[in-house]
């Protein structure tokens, strides 16, 4: 027998070379933060900016965002690119119209047309031939019956009549694509940016300061900016018009009457019997008297009043009195308030779903799209800070600790004859949730309670926690209860099972982290995307948290979000119309409406979130490294031959990927020249490998290695506006086992 039959026998040669395959694991956990080495799974992060947990699983880069007022939105917009060939000197101008007619024409009108779209990307191919991206507006009249590949093409200012100047002939036009990826690519920035451009803040130059408030009301999106006075806040919301912007709310006329009988109802004509003023009656609202002993009192809701009532004069409907009129104002909301919405149908019918809000400085309000009520409890200072619905009953918490609620479906009597109650929690409300099976959790900062029936008559409000409380505006639902607590983010089932322990936090891996941000920053506030599982909590530097929830209800771990806007609030929600979406270009959502997720910012703006490649058109930085991983083998060297990375991808990305051993530490590091920064700063790491992938499938990366270490951990980093998302799902390492370390240097 040879020598090396002799070594492949006794497994020598298989222990010197054997190559192990099995060491996988998925990315999962969330950034860490606390533990020591070894306590930390392998699919944790050391550091992070831009993942999110994944809805299945991995860590997914986040998307991005991008203002909005109810335009087309600049993703989603579609586009036009048309070849045109023949062209002299450089005849096209952006903003211009482009016009298609057949080849030949010489009648020219709408009827002769083939499509029209204003230019926004000019791409000179050369030798006459220049490839143009058009896109609709509110100018153009046959851009959705789209372009045909043979043409003559003519150009002329939005306003100038048909046909303008030929400049060429059309060789080739297509929908959304381009003749190649680079031209596409730049056609679709150019779109984005052309309609970026003409969004404006929330009131535009009516306006000033932060965004108050944002909801999703049925078809539209609403929020509150103040006006730039500074001595009251406005209303706006969005139109079904996909070419127009915010559009002020009418908050109307409060009209006080008594001696009211008959009633009266909602769309009677109310007429001054001296004055000859009208108006028509939107809300009706008596606290007191009976319309049968003709002493009822209270208060008409009217949009606009013609002429002016005179104080004491009888309302007539029909030539009949029906009340005897004492005074109206203009309602009006005060500046600077915190708004916070519930949508909800106290009637049962399809077309009483309405908006309910709070704003801590106004009375509480309603709105169903066209009227607008601001609602008297009776308080002395009737300023509301948190709203909830509780079995048809509205419910309203005052500053002091004071829970109130309304008359079963009447929302806006506060009457007790009508059901309308008062309890005390004996503090300041801070947050609340509405729970399952006519539960309402309300909490103070230093405990939380529950409330909880079927009628008024049987209404409870007991202690839920003594030791558990809440801070404003975190408290959000995705299969747990989450909310932040002076000791980090809990839930409501560990709070009721253990009270305020720190080994009951959900956030203790990161708590550094957290503590930092509380100590410099506000609390913005948190919006959940069920789509994703995912609960973001975000602070006023932009600065933001998530988490999700997995198979069996399981809670990922948290990764951090960093926003280059600061926050002020946020709502999600289904839309029951595809505001800033053009009708025609992009599919109805048909029996589904889709979810959308919006944020008002410091600066005036509101974003849609969750949608496109950059922060706005800003770059999205994105990076993460993660734990030390040392093969199940932490004291044994090893030598480490290829990383293999599997990844989902929802377009073109590059990713930028590279190794550490050591934690970090240099020494004995073998091909890969490596420094790190102390301080928890980025990972400064001088030799990269570079993989772009293209489409949108699942795929599987290997990166070559080729370095020695007792673990080993993987940077992932990339910077784009153009990049779609991506989620990456596992690793796993090829390495070979080498000597033990019995206490002398890795090298």
């Amino acid at each position: 027998m040879n020598l090396a039959d002799a070594m492949r026998r006794s497994g020598s040669l298989q222990r010197r070379t054997g190559v192990r395959v099995n060491d996988w694991f998925v990315l999962e956990g969330g950034l860490n933060l606390v533990d020591p080495p070894l306590a930390q799974t392998p699919g944790g992060l050391l550091t992070c900016r831009n993942y999110e947990p994944g809805p299945r699983g991995g860590y997914r880069r986040v998307d991005g965002f991008e203002r909005f007022d109810g335009r087309p939105s600049p993703t989603r917009a579609d586009y036009w690119t048309i070849t045109v060939d023949g062209v002299t000197a450089d005849p096209f101008v952006l903003g211009y119209r482009l016009r298609q007619y057949a080849i030949g024409e010489t009648v020219f009108n709408n009827s002769t047309q083939i499509a029209d779209g204003v230019v926004v990307s000019i791409n000179d191919l050369g030798d006459g031939t220049f490839v143009i991206g058009v896109v609709e507006t509110t100018d153009t009249t046959e851009f959705d019956d789209g372009f045909d590949q043979d043409g003559d093409i003519y150009t002329a200012d939005v306003i100038d009549a048909h046909p303008g100047t030929l400049v060429g002939v059309s060789s080739q036009a297509s929908r959304n694509s381009a003749p190649t990826n680079d031209l596409n690519v730049q056609i679709i920035s150019d779109k984005t940016e052309f309609y970026r451009a003409d969004i404006e803040t929330v009131g535009g130059s009516l306006c000033t300061g932060k965004v108050l408030g944002v909801a999703i009301y049925k078809d539209r999106v609403v929020a509150w900016r103040n006006a730039i006075s500074g001595t009251e806040a406005l209303m706006f919301q969005t139109d079904t018009n996909a070419f127009t912007g915010w559009q002020q709310v009418n908050l109307g006329y409060k009209i006080y009457f008594d001696e009211g009988g008959p009633e009266i109802e909602e769309g009677d004509t109310i007429t001054g019997a001296s004055s000859g003023a009208t108006a028509i009656a939107k809300r009706i609202v008596s606290d007191d008297g009976s319309y049968v002993g003709l002493d009822a009192s209270g208060f008409i809701i009217v949009n606009s009043i013609t002429g002016a009532f005179i104080a004491n004069e009888d309302l007539n409907v029909g030539g009949v009195k029906h009340a005897q009129y004492l005074s109206s104002a203009a309602q009006s909301l005060l500046p600077n308030g915190r708004y916070r919405t519930r949508v909800h149908n106290f009637a049962g019918a399809g077309d009483k779903t309405r908006l309910y809000g709070v704003n801590t400085v106004n009375r509480a309000f309603e709105y169903d799209g066209t009227t607008f009520v601001l609602i008297e409890t009776g308080m002395a200072v009737d300023t509301p800070d948190h709203i909830f619905v509780l079995n048809n009953h509205l419910g309203l918490t005052f500053p002091g600790g004071s829970v109130q609620n309304s008359g079963y479906q009447t929302p806006l009597n506060w009457s007790p004859v009508l059901g309308a109650d008062e309890r005390s929690i004996g503090g300041d409300v801070t947050e609340l949730k509405e729970g399952t099976n006519n539960t309402v959790f309300i909490a103070t900062r230093n405990s939380t309670y529950v409330y909880y029936g079927d009628v008024v008559e049987n209404f409870q409000l007991r202690l839920f926690s003594p030791t558990t409380g809440m801070l404003p505006d975190t408290a959000g639902e995705i299969g747990h209860t989450i909310f932040l607590d002076d000791q980090g983010f809990s839930t409501l089932k560990s709070a009721q099972e253990y009270g305020n322990f720190k080994a009951n936090s959900i956030s203790d891996k990161i708590q550094p982290l957290l503590s930092l941000q509380l100590s410099a920053h506000n609390v913005a506030g948190n919006v959940i995307a069920r789509s994703k599982n995912l609960y973001r909590f975000f602070f006023s530097d932009g600065t933001g948290l998530a988490i999700n929830t997995r198979a069996g209800n399981k809670l990922s771990g948290w990764t951090p979000i960093k926003y280059p806007v600061s926050p002020t609030c946020f709502d999600s929600g289904e839309l029951e119309y595809p505001v800033a979406i053009i009708p025609g270009q992009t599919q109805n959502p048909g029996p589904i409406f889709p979810e959308r997720v919006f944020m008002g910012a410091l600066d005036g703006y509101v974003y849609e979130m969750d949608i496109g490649s950059s922060f706005d058109g800003g770059d999205i930085e994105y990076f993460m490294h993660t734990a030390y991983h040392h093969s199940r083998t932490p004291d044994r060297f090893k030598h480490y031959r290829k990383a293999t990375i599997d990844i989902d991808v929802d377009g073109p990305v590059t990713l930028f990927v590279t190794v550490d051993f050591n934690y970090g530490n240099r020494t004995g590091q073998v091909g890969l020249d490596a420094n790190i920064e102390g301080g928890g700063g980025i990972w400064n790491v001088s030799n990269w490998d570079q993989f772009k992938w293209a489409g949108a499938a699942f795929d599987q990366i290997s990166l070559k290695i080729e370095g020695d270490g007792y673990n080993i951990g993987m940077y992932f980093y990339g910077k784009s506006s153009r990049e779609m998302s991506h989620t990456i799902h596992n690793l796993s390492y090829h390495h070979s086992i080498r000597r033990i370390n019995r206490g002398s240097t890795s090298a």
